[in-house]
């Protein structure tokens, strides 16, 4: 069982300096995330969760069995995810690129980054977070900057995510901006194929449609999604919060062999 604690509050989240009444005076509750061997637990003040998510606050506010028992299951969730929203629950600080990998180090390595980013977005939508899904947003327009999108990234955020919403809009963006702005042997590197693709429109509902929506209402004009992040997020500013991979060069026809 995890028992967070609070750090600096210099930062504009929940756990900024004016938020730090919310768990001086408020109960704990338990929050189950994950299932089977995967399942982890945490102690967090109530408050502070119903203050960050109406999700939380409606299970410990109402009539439901969580406001009795002050324990609530998510299995279906992602504990990593979950820590990172608590992380940021105490400190109200951003989530950073160096806090995204002290994550993905873990069970997500840097070529799992879309994967956790998607269960970090996911999650934020359950629990009506704006902000949170934001940050994923974000990690993933700074991924994308510097490596190509892949039939399989795609497929992963349409699985996550419902129609209309601004994690399709990247997936959809990204993948024009990448066929228009590589060059054609840059494009051979990247080991893209139309079957590849093709298949990946036959698995995932709306994708293709989406693309072609896309073109025919902006016609020719396709732009580089981490030059116009703003149009993508909910709350957050992505002048201030955007996110670069300095650790990591311009894919090259090499390197992109590499991530295929």
């Amino acid at each position: 069982m995890t028992t967070p604690t609070t750090a600096d509050t210099n930062g504009s989240g929940v756990g900024s300096t004016e938020s730090i009444a919310l768990f001086q005076d408020s109960d704990f509750v338990i929050v189950h995330v994950g299932s089977s061997n995967e399942r982890e637990s945490w102690n967090v003040h109530m408050k502070l969760l119903a203050h960050a998510s109406p999700f939380f606050a409606s299970a410990f506010n109402g009539y439901f069995s969580e406001a009795v028992t002050k324990s609530i299951e998510l299995p279906e969730d992602n504990p990593d995810a979950f820590r990172l929203f608590v992380q940021w629950l105490y400190s109200g600080k951003s989530v950073t690129r160096e806090t995204y990998e002290k994550q993905e180090n873990g069970k997500y390595k840097r070529k799992d980054i879309v994967a956790f980013a998607c269960s970090v977005w996911h999650l934020g939508d359950k629990l009506l977070c704006p902000i949170f899904k934001d940050f994923a947003i974000i990690r993933l327009i700074a991924h994308f900057s510097m490596r190509y999108i892949m039939e399989k990234d795609a497929e992963q955020i349409y699985e996550i995510s419902p129609p209309e919403s601004s994690i399709r809009k990247l997936a959809v963006d990204q993948v024009l901006w990448d066929i228009k702005s590589v060059s054609e042997h840059r494009m051979k590197a990247m080991t893209w194929n139309a079957s590849d693709w093709a298949a990946s429109f036959d698995q995932v509902d709306d994708y293709a449609k989406d693309i072609l929506e896309r073109l025919i209402a902006r016609g020719a004009v396709i732009d580089n999604p981490f030059i116009n992040g703003s149009r993508y997020l909910e709350v957050l500013d992505w002048e201030t919060h955007k996110m670069k991979d300095p650790e990591t060069p311009p894919p090259s026809p090499k390197n992109a062999e590499m991530q295929a």
